[in-house]
Formats: C-alpha cells, sequence, structure tokens
C-alpha cells in the first residue's frame, strides 16, 4: 500500500500543482476545473504536451507557464474530437452492417438462408469453422449491446 496516493483536497491538489509540478493553479476557475474533472484525469491524461523534461526518477518538470486552464483546453479539444469521429464512425459501422447484410443475402440466394444457419456457410470449410464464425458473431452482437446499453445508462446522459 506505499505506492497508493493520499487523499488531498481541492485546496491541496491546488498547492500540489502550484508547488511541485510549477503549474498556475489559482482561484475558483481552477478549482471548478478540479472538481469537475479530477486532477488524476486532467493531469495524467492531458501532460504529455506541457512536459518539458523527465528525470531519472520519472518527475516531470513542465514548461514555464504551464496553467490549469491550457490542460482544460487541451482536454475540451480531445472531447470535441471524440464526439465528431464518434459521429461519423457510427455513421461507418452501420453504412458496413447494411452492405454486409445486403452482400450476404445477395450472395446467398436472395436471403433464403439464415446468417445464423451453418448451411449458409462455405461447404468447404469444417462444421467446427462454420459453428466458430456463427458463434463469434453471436458473441460480438452481444457485446455491442451491453455496450449500448452502458452507453445509454441514466447515469451517463
Amino acid at each position: 500500500m506505499h505506492d497508493d496516493k493520499l487523499f488531498l483536497t481541492y485546496n491541496q491538489q491546488m498547492k500540489r500543482l502550484r508547488n511541485e509540478k510549477n503549474i498556475i493553479c489559482e482561484g475558483s476557475n481552477h478549482k471548478r476545473v478540479l472538481m469537475r474533472t479530477g486532477y488524476f484525469n486532467l493531469v495524467n491524461g492531458y501532460k504529455s504536451p506541457f512536459v518539458n523534461s523527465t528525470d531519472a526518477s520519472g518527475k516531470h518538470s513542465y514548461i514555464p507557464g504551464t496553467s490549469v486552464s491550457q490542460f482544460q483546453a487541451v482536454k475540451r479539444f480531445d472531447d470535441d474530437l471524440r464526439s465528431f469521429l464518434l459521429k461519423y464512425i457510427s455513421q461507418l459501422e452501420e453504412e458496413l452492417k447494411t452492405l454486409t447484410g445486403y452482400q450476404f443475402d445477395f450472395c446467398n440466394e436472395k436471403g433464403r438462408i439464415p446468417w445464423y444457419d451453418i448451411s449458409a456457410y462455405d461447404p468447404s470449410k469444417s462444421l467446427q469453422q462454420r459453428m466458430a464464425t456463427i458463434s463469434k458473431a453471436y458473441e460480438e452482437m452481444g457485446q455491442k449491446e451491453q455496450k449500448w446499453k452502458l452507453y445509454q445508462s441514466p447515469l451517463l446522459i
């Protein structure tokens, strides 16, 4: 347990940022950023652009003048980029599913045999290989369904 981090109040976190890391952290706005984002999420999550050097013990030295506001700006950019990409990744996923389903049905006697039926797959493949493919598809659908349920959780909305 010697590696555990000690609990620090927001004021103590601000003091540590100022005194130990030489990061500008002052006033109620910076305190609010720490309260909403969390010290670890903000500093450890977005420190890379601000690290000037790292000593042998792994302690970082930050670019002079670095402030909590700058960490927050990088985090906002990251959040916006994730939202932007998610929109298009989701759209691409939907289109690929549609095209895959269409091609599957087209090649499979216009959908006469359901995708989960062993006879819908290449008979030159072993029964075990065909069953493994179907099983993997069910597994992936289940994982996506769980992620979607978590994403729609009222705690995240």
